[in-house]
Parts: structure tokens; C-alpha cells; sequence
């Protein structure tokens, strides 16, 4: 009987390393994520609470959408926006 040659077929983040290099998703997610921190600080339901949270709302749906279409979507960002 012969032997097989195993083939490797699995990878782990440790084989391969890859410079992040920052894009225009990251700056609109940045801006989501500080919006989101702001309204720790605002009065809830109030008009400013409602405002910075329909802002924060757009640019997650803005960031998808520049990623996705400059090609630059990352795998933390598919997981955390497609569940």
C-alpha cells in the first residue's frame, strides 16, 4: 500500500501575517464608534441622543458599503456586521 503525501490544509493566523493599512472604511467606522461612546454621555431620547444615534446607524451601513465596494473588507468587519 502507499503512502499519501498529506497535504496541509489548514492555516492559523500565527502562518501568515498581514499589514493592516488604513482605509476609508476605518475612518468612517472610527467615526461610528466614537458616536457610539457619545451617547453614553447624552440624555436618552432626547433630540441630540436621537440624532447622534441615526448617525452612528447610517455610517455602520456606509462602512459596509465602502468596503465592500473598495474591495477592502476585512474579516473582523464581515463577522461583526453579518450577524
Amino acid at each position: 500500500m502507499r503512502k499519501r503525501k498529506q497535504v496541509r490544509t489548514d492555516t492559523t493566523k500565527n502562518d501568515l501575517i498581514v499589514q493592516h493599512k488604513w482605509n476609508a472604511a476605518d475612518a468612517v467606522t472610527s467615526f461610528w464608534i466614537a458616536g457610539t461612546l457619545l451617547l453614553v454621555f447624552l440624555r436618552p431620547l432626547s433630540t441630540g441622543f436621537f440624532w447622534v444615534y441615526a448617525l452612528t446607524g447610517l455610517t455602520d451601513v456606509l462602512d459596509e458599503w465602502i468596503a465592500r465596494k473598495t474591495k477592502t473588507a476585512s474579516d473582523f468587519g464581515v463577522r461583526r456586521l453579518d450577524r
